[in-house]
């Protein structure tokens, strides 16, 4: 089962959910038959969490921080990700950001069942 995680952001000195998500990537992975992608963004030159052992971590390059912003590093990531293989289902961190609703919505185009975490937003 491949299980993608996207979350909008991975930078160092982000709050909680940047380091949780790494940290569930970690746990999921080590699971026998669960295979994890994690998929991000983030600006040049940005310390980022990196997740240990994972194979699939797809952070895309932001070009500016509008570009960041409005999620299109994120989203372009997501794609090539799904050209390469869908997963089996998508776990969203976040809600406010419109990377995480590019996500719900390719999910919902192409009947991928996804989830909503809001890390109390």
């Amino acid at each position: 089962m491949l299980i993608d995680l996207h979350i909008p952001g991975l930078a160092s000195d982000s709050g909680g959910p940047s380091r949780s998500v790494v940290q569930l990537a970690e746990s999921l992975n080590d699971l026998n038959e669960m295979h994890v992608r994690l998929i991000s963004q983030h600006l040049p030159n940005q310390q980022s969490l990196t997740p240990v052992g994972l194979e699939r971590f797809i952070s895309s390059e932001a070009k500016s921080k509008t570009d960041l912003f409005l999620g299109l590093a994120g989203c372009r990531g997501l794609k090539r990700a799904w050209l390469d293989k869908q997963p089996d289902i998508v776990h969203i961190n976040g809600l406010w950001h419109l990377f995480c609703h590019c996500g719900a919505s390719e999910s919902r185009s192409r009947k991928i069942p996804y989830i909503i975490q809001t890390h109390g937003m």
